[in-house]
């Protein structure tokens, strides 16, 4: 999935991505540029959570799957994205494994797709 879709990429600005949960339950991926002035910029609605700087040899040219085995999300965990380019956290990935019930993000399962 192309996130840069919309983003126009710059010599001056550093970029994340932003990992959106919509409210139908839709999970994606978007870049935006980094704000680092008060660490609370409004990414938009249904932003759940935010990636640390992409490096500048991904900018533009790798999909959120590239991005998710190189970058963490700001907090330093790891993130995953499947083959639908669905993120899942580190604990909802270990639980679908382990077969435990599964601690998602929001609280409630996302939309995924039919098995």
């Amino acid at each position: 999935m192309n996130i840069w879709k919309g983003v126009k990429i710059n010599d001056f600005d550093q970029y994340i991505a932003v990992l959106i949960e919509g409210p139908d339950g839709h999970r994606y991926a978007k870049a935006a540029v980094a704000d680092f002035v008060d660490g609370a910029a409004d990414y938009g609605p249904g932003v759940v959570f935010k990636t640390a700087v992409i490096p500048r040899d991904l900018l533009g040219k790798a999909d959120i799957m590239d991005i998710s085995e190189l970058v963490p999300l700001s907090t330093g965990a790891p993130f995953y994205v499947d083959a639908h380019c669905i993120w899942f956290t580190q604990e909802e990935v270990e639980d679908i494994h382990q077969g435990r019930p599964v601690r998602w993000a929001k609280g409630q399962e996302p939309k995924l797709p039919p098995k």
